[in-house]
């Protein structure tokens, strides 16, 4: 009969991912599930940043909205919204805005555009 603690020693142990290695993760997790609405939504962002020069989250939130109500297309995470800008295609402008919407609370926003 063996142990639980034998069997532990026995499991080779693996690295702790990086934050990096998690958030790609996640990343990767939320495109597969959410196809239709990323290609949507980045679409969207495309558009806006062909009027405008730069976009953020909160910029798109009344597009993305009015995608769940007239077409329903709708994302499986709350947390989706962070994989529209996960592309290659987009960089980070190095400024940040505080969030208007009520529920996100002034959180900190990137502000994107995408690479020349």
């Amino acid at each position: 009969m063996t142990s639980q603690l034998a069997l532990d020693f026995v499991t080779p142990m693996r690295r702790p991912r990086t934050g990096r290695e998690r958030r790609n993760a996640a990343v990767m997790k939320l495109q597969s599930g959410n196809g239709r609405w990323l290609t949507a939504v980045r679409e969207l962002a495309h558009w806006y940043v062909g009027l405008h020069g730069s976009v953020t989250a909160d910029d798109l939130a009344p597009y993305v909205e009015r995608l769940r109500i007239e077409h329903g297309v709708v994302s499986t995470s709350k947390n989706a919204m962070g994989a529209v800008f996960a592309t290659r295609e987009w960089e980070w402008t190095g400024q940040w805005i505080k969030s208007e919407r009520a529920h996100m609370h002034a959180t900190d926003l990137r502000v994107w555009r995408l690479k020349s």
